[in-house]
Protein backbone atom coordinates (compact mmCIF):
# COMPACT_ATOMS: atom_id res chain seq x y z
CA UNK A 1 0.00 0.00 0.00
CA UNK A 2 1.39 3.16 -0.96
CA UNK A 3 1.01 6.43 1.14
CA UNK A 4 -0.27 9.30 -0.63
CA UNK A 5 2.10 12.66 -1.16
CA UNK A 6 1.09 15.66 0.37
CA UNK A 7 0.24 17.57 -2.58
CA UNK A 8 -2.40 14.61 -3.10
CA UNK A 9 -3.47 14.68 0.47
CA UNK A 10 -4.15 18.51 -0.07
CA UNK A 11 -6.83 17.06 -2.67
CA UNK A 12 -8.45 14.49 -0.90
CA UNK A 13 -12.32 14.97 -0.48
CA UNK A 14 -13.40 13.00 2.99
CA UNK A 15 -16.35 12.31 3.98
CA UNK A 16 -16.55 10.96 7.61
CA UNK A 17 -20.17 10.09 8.69
CA UNK A 18 -21.03 8.37 11.33
CA UNK A 19 -24.50 6.53 12.35
CA UNK A 20 -26.13 6.35 15.56
CA UNK A 21 -26.92 3.00 17.27
CA UNK A 22 -29.48 3.46 19.86
CA UNK A 23 -32.15 0.97 21.61
CA UNK A 24 -35.35 0.15 21.00
CA UNK A 25 -36.83 2.59 23.99
CA UNK A 26 -33.96 5.27 23.90
CA UNK A 27 -34.08 8.59 22.23
CA UNK A 28 -30.48 9.53 21.15
CA UNK A 29 -30.44 11.65 18.16
CA UNK A 30 -29.05 14.85 16.61
CA UNK A 31 -26.14 13.41 15.95
CA UNK A 32 -23.56 16.12 14.36
CA UNK A 33 -19.97 15.57 12.98
CA UNK A 34 -18.11 19.03 12.30
CA UNK A 35 -15.01 20.70 12.07
CA UNK A 36 -13.50 17.62 10.22
CA UNK A 37 -9.90 18.11 8.75
CA UNK A 38 -6.51 16.38 7.46
CA UNK A 39 -4.05 16.91 10.73
CA UNK A 40 -0.72 15.04 9.75
CA UNK A 41 0.22 12.86 7.20
CA UNK A 42 3.23 10.48 8.14
CA UNK A 43 4.70 9.01 5.10
CA UNK A 44 7.01 6.84 7.61
CA UNK A 45 4.30 4.90 9.50
CA UNK A 46 2.18 5.27 6.46
CA UNK A 47 -1.05 6.91 8.08
CA UNK A 48 -3.02 10.22 8.07
CA UNK A 49 -5.17 11.55 10.87
CA UNK A 50 -8.34 12.22 10.40
CA UNK A 51 -9.76 14.90 13.29
CA UNK A 52 -13.28 15.74 14.25
CA UNK A 53 -15.66 16.84 16.86
CA UNK A 54 -19.07 14.83 17.34
CA UNK A 55 -22.25 15.34 19.67
CA UNK A 56 -25.41 13.47 20.21
CA UNK A 57 -28.71 14.08 22.04
CA UNK A 58 -30.37 11.63 24.76
CA UNK A 59 -27.03 9.95 25.04
CA UNK A 60 -26.57 7.15 27.61
CA UNK A 61 -24.79 4.48 29.40
CA UNK A 62 -26.01 2.74 32.61
CA UNK A 63 -23.46 0.03 33.52
CA UNK A 64 -26.25 -0.89 36.33
CA UNK A 65 -29.37 -3.55 35.08
CA UNK A 66 -29.97 -3.66 32.65
CA UNK A 67 -25.97 -2.82 31.81
CA UNK A 68 -26.45 -0.95 27.91
CA UNK A 69 -25.73 2.34 25.98
CA UNK A 70 -25.42 3.87 23.29
CA UNK A 71 -22.89 4.94 20.82
CA UNK A 72 -21.73 6.08 17.20
CA UNK A 73 -20.45 4.25 14.30
CA UNK A 74 -18.01 6.16 12.83
CA UNK A 75 -16.57 5.56 9.01
CA UNK A 76 -14.22 7.48 6.46
CA UNK A 77 -14.22 7.44 2.63
CA UNK A 78 -11.96 9.75 0.53
CA UNK A 79 -11.60 9.84 -2.99
CA UNK A 80 -8.36 11.11 -4.77
CA UNK A 81 -9.12 13.64 -7.90
CA UNK A 82 -12.82 13.54 -8.12
CA UNK A 83 -12.51 9.54 -8.61
CA UNK A 84 -14.61 6.76 -7.00
CA UNK A 85 -14.98 7.06 -3.10
CA UNK A 86 -12.77 4.70 -1.02
CA UNK A 87 -13.68 3.36 2.07
CA UNK A 88 -10.39 4.18 3.97
CA UNK A 89 -8.83 1.45 6.87
CA UNK A 90 -8.64 2.74 10.12
CA UNK A 91 -5.67 1.71 12.32
CA UNK A 92 -6.97 -0.73 15.58
CA UNK A 93 -4.89 1.75 17.30
CA UNK A 94 -3.66 4.99 18.32
CA UNK A 95 -6.78 7.01 17.85
CA UNK A 96 -7.12 10.08 20.51
CA UNK A 97 -10.02 9.97 22.59
CA UNK A 98 -11.19 13.01 24.56
CA UNK A 99 -11.62 12.51 27.95
CA UNK A 100 -14.85 10.83 28.89
CA UNK A 101 -15.11 8.28 25.71
CA UNK A 102 -13.91 5.32 24.62
CA UNK A 103 -13.53 3.68 21.51
CA UNK A 104 -14.30 0.08 19.87
CA UNK A 105 -12.20 -0.86 16.43
CA UNK A 106 -13.01 -3.91 14.58
CA UNK A 107 -10.81 -6.23 13.18
CA UNK A 108 -11.30 -4.96 9.47
CA UNK A 109 -10.64 -1.74 10.48
CA UNK A 110 -13.64 -0.11 8.18
CA UNK A 111 -15.17 1.69 11.38
CA UNK A 112 -15.18 2.29 15.38
CA UNK A 113 -18.00 2.84 17.49
CA UNK A 114 -17.36 5.63 20.02
CA UNK A 115 -19.38 6.06 23.09
CA UNK A 116 -19.66 7.15 26.67
CA UNK A 117 -16.89 5.62 29.18
CA UNK A 118 -18.65 6.10 32.16
CA UNK A 119 -22.62 6.26 33.58
CA UNK A 120 -24.67 9.82 32.14
CA UNK A 121 -26.92 10.87 30.19
CA UNK A 122 -28.17 14.01 27.92
CA UNK A 123 -26.14 15.66 25.08
CA UNK A 124 -22.90 13.82 24.49
CA UNK A 125 -20.24 16.22 23.14
CA UNK A 126 -16.51 15.01 22.12
CA UNK A 127 -13.95 17.70 20.66
CA UNK A 128 -10.52 17.10 18.91
CA UNK A 129 -11.02 13.66 17.95
CA UNK A 130 -8.61 11.87 16.01
CA UNK A 131 -8.70 8.75 13.88
CA UNK A 132 -5.59 7.44 12.21
CA UNK A 133 -6.39 6.02 8.82
CA UNK A 134 -3.58 3.79 7.14
CA UNK A 135 -2.31 5.21 4.47
CA UNK A 136 -4.17 5.50 0.50
CA UNK A 137 -2.77 4.55 -2.35
CA UNK A 138 -2.62 6.87 -5.12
Amino acid sequence: MLVAKPTIAARLTLCLAALLLTAASAQANNLTVSNISLTGLDTVDNFILVQFDITWKNSWRVTGAPSNWDGAWVFVKYRVDGGPWIHATLNLTGHTAPSGSSIDTPMDGKGMFIYRSADGTGTFTLMGWGCKCAGTTA
